[in-house]
């Protein structure tokens, strides 16, 4: 786990670096005019190789979206290995990103999240995908709860 813990303090040190390796694209006719930045989506801590600098590797699932994204999947991660809702926050809050999150776009995410992993756990009845469906729905439950974040 404490290497885990390098490794997100290392990204969040240089998320600007990492995250904004591609021209960032503005989202058309967005309200907010947000960029759109090229997303690993899979923080799990088999896909970060930490020496002096954190390095994200596998990327099964890259996509464009808002910064924040990725810290708010790191937290799902978190939670699978062990962090209580409070703490997996506060790690993701080393992040500009999530700490300036839009609300209602993060409740939005964790909704549809919770959504993704109940049905993959349906799907394919792994006790870990039933976990994660589990971690998602308990963080949607927590933002919702807490909506400043």
């Amino acid at each position: 786990m404490a290497g885990l813990r390098t490794a997100v303090l290392l990204l969040a040190d240089s998320e600007a670096t990492c995250v904004a390796q591609e021209r960032p694209l503005t989202r058309a006719g967005g309200a907010s005019g947000a960029a759109l930045l090229k997303l690993h989506t899979d923080l799990a801590p088999h896909n970060v190789l930490v020496d002096n600098r954190a390095h994200l590797i596998d990327w099964a699932w890259p996509t464009r979206g808002a910064a924040w994204i990725d810290p708010a999947v790191l937290v799902l991660r978190l939670l699978e290995a062990g962090h209580s809702l409070t703490s997996a926050d506060s790690v993701a809050r080393q992040f500009p990103s999530w700490r300036s999150a839009p609300g209602p776009a993060v409740q939005a995410f964790t909704a549809a999240n919770a959504a993704a992993w109940a049905e993959i756990a349906r799907a394919a009845s792994a006790p870990w995908k039933a976990a994660m469906a589990r971690h998602a729905r308990a963080f949607e439950t927590w933002v919702k709860t807490f909506p400043a974040k």
